[in-house]
C-alpha cells in the first residue's frame, strides 16, 4: 500500500513538474513575441502610423519635424509585465514611457497662433510660404522644448497574443488608435484624431 501512494504521489509530483515547464515555456514565449513586436515596432514607428498610406509615408520622410517626432518615438522606453495565459490566448501589460509629443504639438499651435497674431498686428500679410514656415517653426521649437524639458508621459496598454502553430502572434495593432496614439506620444489625442 505505501508502494502504490508513493508511486501515485511521484506520477503527481511529474505531471505537476511537466505542466509547471510547460507554463513557463508558454510564458517565455509570449514575453519573447512581445519583446520583438514592439522592437521592430519602435524600429521604424512612422511604418505603423503611416500603414498603407503611400501619401502619409512619402510626407512623413519628406517632412524635418516627422524625423524629429520619430526619432523621439525610437526613444520610447516600455516595460512588460508577466503575461497572462489562458488557454491558446494571453495578455501582457506593458507600460510605456515617451516623449509628451501631443503636448509639444499643443505648445505648438499657441506659438504658431501668437506668432499669426505678431504678423496681423504689424501690418504684414503672410503668404501660403510664411505660413508653411512659421508652422515649422514653431513645430521644431516647441519640439525641441519637450525633448530638453525630458516631459514624459506614462501609459499602460494590454497587448493580446493568440497561439497559433507556428507559436504566439501578437494582435494586429496597426488599425487600433489606442496603440497608434501611444506610439506617437498622444499626439493622435491632442489633435483629436481617432
Amino acid at each position: 500500500m505505501k508502494r502504490l501512494l508513493s508511486l501515485l504521489l511521484a506520477i503527481t509530483l511529474l505531471a505537476a513538474m511537466v505542466g509547471c515547464s510547460q507554463a513557463a515555456s508558454d510564458e517565455k514565449q509570449v514575453s519573447k513575441a512581445v519583446t520583438g513586436f514592439l522592437k521592430e515596432t519602435f524600429a521604424d514607428p512612422l511604418k505603423m502610423v503611416a500603414g498603407d498610406d503611400d501619401i502619409l509615408a512619402a510626407a512623413q520622410k519628406d517632412s524635418e519635424e516627422w524625423q524629429i517626432i520619430s526619432e523621439m518615438m525610437r526613444r520610447t522606453k516600455y516595460e512588460i509585465a508577466e503575461p497572462v495565459i489562458e488557454g491558446d490566448s494571453a495578455q501582457v501589460e506593458v507600460t510605456f514611457s515617451s516623449y509628451d509629443i501631443g503636448k509639444a504639438y499643443k505648445n505648438m499651435l499657441e506659438r504658431f497662433t501668437e506668432t499669426i497674431i505678431e504678423y496681423a498686428s504689424s501690418g504684414k500679410q503672410p503668404d501660403a510660404n510664411d505660413l508653411i514656415r512659421l508652422a515649422s517653426e514653431s513645430w521644431k521649437a516647441a519640439l525641441g522644448e519637450q525633448e530638453e524639458a525630458g516631459q514624459i508621459r506614462i501609459t499602460p496598454f494590454t497587448i493580446t497574443l493568440n497561439r497559433t502553430p507556428e507559436g504566439w502572434k501578437v494582435n494586429d495593432y496597426s488599425a487600433n488608435s489606442e496603440f497608434i496614439d501611444i506610439l506617437v506620444g498622444g499626439l493622435y489625442s491632442a489633435t483629436g484624431v481617432n
